[in-house]
């Protein structure tokens, strides 16, 4: 999808839907793992569907991302994962619709400052600097993607976010 061939991208979407339709019909409701990797793939093709300028199935693949993230975080509080894909799709979702996401999903949103003050995992620190930008802290923003370019991170998603957003510019 990223080389703009979303047509196959959709088919391959579709075909993995039907997979985790039938990998469902024999799975426990609470696996861990599956409803993590199922989680992703909601906001991965969520972004596929505004990609295709289609955001109506965008907000509603996000939304049901942002309940699963809930939910999981509510099972296992401080779930690092389940933090991160709902600060994507919470970020996802406000790429899309130009609004924040609801009061229940930002006060699920994770805390991205150590002890320290200082993020050491760059995916956490790319995803603070989206955070950042979303509830409009430029100066945060700025911070995060300073830190993220000295260490040379140039991760796909977080690259196109960042140059859509201005927030990397001259950097």
């Amino acid at each position: 999808a990223f080389s703009g061939n979303f047509a196959q991208a959709r088919q391959s979407m579709d075909a993995l839907e039907e997979e985790w339709q039938r990998y469902f019909e024999g799975v426990p409701a609470d696996e861990f793992n599956l409803d993590e990797a199922y989680t992703a793939y909601l906001v991965d093709r969520a972004w596929l569907a505004s990609a295709m300028d289609d955001p109506a199935a965008a907000v509603q693949l996000l939304e049901t991302g942002m309940t699963r993230s809930i939910d999981r975080l509510r099972k296992y509080p401080g779930n690092r994962d389940a933090g991160n894909l709902l600060m994507l799709a919470a970020f996802r979702y406000w790429d899309v619709k130009q609004a924040l996401p609801e009061e229940s999903v930002l006060m699920n949103l994770p805390y991205y400052y150590s002890s320290s003050g200082q993020i050491k995992a760059c995916f956490d620190a790319s995803l603070a600097a989206r955070k950042a930008i979303m509830l409009g802290d430029k100066n945060r923003a700025d911070e995060m993607t300073d830190y993220l370019m000295q260490k040379g991170f140039a991760e796909v998603t977080f690259m196109r976010a960042c140059k859509a957003h201005s927030f990397c510019n001259g950097r």
